[in-house]
């Protein structure tokens, strides 16, 4: 699938004029075409389909809106014939979000200039352009922005995931066109139009061309610059000799004011100008290069491997939020209210927490469990086989267990992922038959009953007997001998989960 896109900006309008030209294969017959279109932005002008194998063409009537579920709808004269190739035209006019979503025109409260940015997660690139909004829906984009008034000033610099070609027609009106994207979801693709200042540092045989973005009239930041593109490209290099596989996408970043902490957009990442640092604030440069780190796991987890859908998003973030903190990865995790598991279809309308933090956390476990050597070929193999396809939880699970063979390592996997909350474990202590007793109950009230395969270390300190690992399943507890943990009759030997990150809390109870 293919998407032409060409919109029109002008300085001194809220209104875009846009025209989207979609190619794409009809996979069965049928007499309808629906795509998502947000209703309070996109006003359909006229369409045409076009099928140029058979030389014919159909002006169509004026689509049916769905409003609640976004969606717009033309009834066909004909129905479509499968296998065949289509081009649907859609002439329509959109306008700006004032909202921290869709496409945006923002003031720079520093140069006092406007400037415009995108930001299409999870479902916003409907209000851009009518479309198949769904992750799932891999597709190039082509576009080309018409820029008008004060727009057109050679002073304004457009920019998106691929180079670019302007072409100055006269005071008023400038074109700039994009080299076609390769296929991506809809929500990374993205662009930016304003005043910039660049700092880049050219490709050489060992190293890609990287580029930093940022509205004008700030403040000299060479030193700084330098620091993050030789951070950046060691984080690529590292990623790349991790996974195996280049994630084929240009690495550029904007360093802009934006209400998101960073944006995963193809070719064109975004921080947020606020985490921005100076070398005399380490705790501020470790957090802009955690969050920067973090949207560059994005080119493997999201944008090469795409979730089938919002259900599955812990496959992107809890992915890149592994991969891009300190190891090993350590969350309190007793500010968790959660009441729904990670995997549902409810986070289509906004993205949980969970999915950054608890799911980061279970990836932790599993490499405690299955050891980091197999959780790494688990993620290679997850990336070379999913690249350019959508992926579900089922698929990871999948290879999870084809690597490992470990059907506890597949059980406590899908007991975290589709358990809603998480365990709190109550350890016992019998004196009379010398034993512990390990429970667990849900942590939420409402959510008491719930159970999961919970892995637990033992170790004994007195170095008698090595670290153990012993699962807490939902069927009964764990019920563990003092001699055979620990070799000694003391209870002063025994540690449970000694240099392990575990998202549960322990209630000890003697």
């Amino acid at each position: 699938m293919k998407y032409d896109i060409t919109l029109t900006l002008k300085s001194f309008s809220n209104k875009v004029h846009g025209m989207v030209q979609i190619q794409f294969q009809c996979t069965e017959s049928t007499s309808e075409i629906t795509l998502h279109a947000f209703p309070q932005f996109l006003v359909v002008e006229h369409a045409l389909l076009e099928n140029r194998l058979l030389d014919e063409n159909e002006p169509l009537e004026f689509p049916f809106t769905n409003t609640t579920r976004q969606t717009l709808t033309f009834k066909l004269k004909d129905e479509l014939i499968e296998s065949h190739v289509y081009y649907l035209s859609i002439w329509y006019s959109t306008r700006f979000n004032t909202h921290r979503n869709g496409m945006i025109k923002n003031k720079d409260m520093i140069s006092k200039t406007l400037w415009i940015h995108t930001l299409l997660e999870p479902r916003y690139a409907r209000t851009i352009f009518p479309c198949f909004d769904e992750p799932k829906y891999r597709a190039s984009f082509k576009l080309e922005i018409w820029l008008e008034g004060k727009w057109a000033d050679e002073s304004i610099t457009a920019l998106s995931a691929t180079p670019s070609k302007t072409t100055s027609w006269n005071s008023n009106l400038t074109i700039w066109e994009f080299d076609p994207t390769p296929p991506i979801p809809p929500y990374i693709f993205s662009f930016s139009v304003g005043k910039f200042e660049s700092y880049c540092e050219a490709a050489t045989e060992v190293n890609d061309e990287v580029c930093l973005w940022r509205l004008h009239n700030r403040n000299d930041w060479n030193a700084t610059a330098a620091v993050i593109v030789e951070q950046i490209r060691k984080y690529q290099r590292a990623m790349i000799e991790y996974l195996g596989v280049e994630p084929k996408a240009r690495l550029h970043v904007m360093i802009v004011p934006t209400k998101l902490r960073g944006m995963e957009n193809h070719g064109l990442l975004i921080v947020n100008e606020n985490l921005y640092f100076d070398f005399k604030n380490k705790e501020k440069f470790n957090t802009f290069m955690k969050t920067l780190y973090h949207e560059l796991a994005h080119q493997w987890f999201g944008n090469l491997v795409t979730m089938e859908f919002w259900d599955h998003v812990w496959l992107a973030e809890g992915f890149t939020t592994f991969l891009s903190r300190t190891r090993p990865i350590v969350f309190d995790s007793v500010w968790d209210m959660s009441i729904l598991p990670i995997v549902d279809k409810s986070w289509a309308l906004n993205l949980p927490d969970i999915a950054y933090t608890k799911a980061s956390s279970i990836l932790e476990m599993l490499s405690s469990i299955i050891g980091e050597d197999k959780l790494k070929l688990a993620l290679q193999a997850y990336v070379k086989r999913y690249q350019y396809k959508a992926a579900t939880t089922e698929d990871f699970l999948e290879i999870v267990l084809e690597i490992t063979r470990a059907l506890d390592a597949l059980k406590f996997l899908k007991s975290w992922l589709y358990t809603s909350s998480m365990p709190l474990v109550f350890i016992d202590y019998d004196h009379h038959n010398q034993t512990f007793t390990l429970s667990q109950v849900g942590r939420m009230i409402k959510l008491v009953d719930n159970r999961w395969f919970v892995p637990v270390w033992t170790e004994c300190l007195a170095g008698s007997k090595p670290e153990t690992l012993h699962w807490i399943t939902p069927a009964e507890p764990l019920v563990l001998s003092l001699e055979d943990v620990t070799g000694t009759n003391s209870t002063d030997a025994v540690a449970f989960n000694r240099n392990r990150s575990v998202y549960y809390q322990i209630s000890y109870r003697y």
